[in-house]
């Protein structure tokens, strides 16, 4: 066996985006998002990356589910994005939804991009009242099935 380690610097950069609040688990094949403006300029686009945490350790990334925006969001304000979710028995494996803003265009024309993988995320948790993390897993990668 063998184990690979990353060690990440913590982030020195604000992130750009909240997020404050979503329900994957009440209608899961219709998904809303409530994301939140952090910075001082409009939001005018923005991609998100979403994983999933099917058990504590165990992060994985579904396949092609981007998601995206070209709404506005002034400085401070939230904004609900929605997106196809996955089957109702799938959701409820899902402990925990994680999203990473991977770009962000501002009114101004200058982008937000993270410098590293995990720089700037979000966690929605199924339980309320689950503790938050400071740090994420590694992600799970198959690369031969078995």
């Amino acid at each position: 066996m063998m184990a690979v380690y990353t060690i990440y610097t913590p982030p020195t950069r604000s992130c750009p985006i909240a997020f404050t609040g979503g329900n994957f688990w009440k209608d899961p094949e219709n998904s809303p998002l409530k994301v939140k403006s952090t910075g001082s300029k409009t939001i005018i686009s923005l991609r998100l990356t979403p994983e999933m945490f099917l058990a504590p350790q165990d992060l994985r990334r579904p396949f092609n589910a981007e998601w995206s925006s070209a709404k506005p969001i002034p400085p401070g304000q939230e904004q609900t994005l929605e997106k196809q979710g996955i089957p109702a028995a799938s959701a409820q494996a899902v402990m925990g939804w994680v999203f990473f803003p991977s770009f962000v265009k501002y009114e101004d024309g200058s982008t937000w991009t993270p410098q590293s993988e995990g720089e700037c995320f979000g966690v929605i948790w199924r339980d309320a009242q689950h503790p938050d993390v400071l740090a994420l897993p590694p992600r799970q990668i198959e690369i031969n099935p078995d």
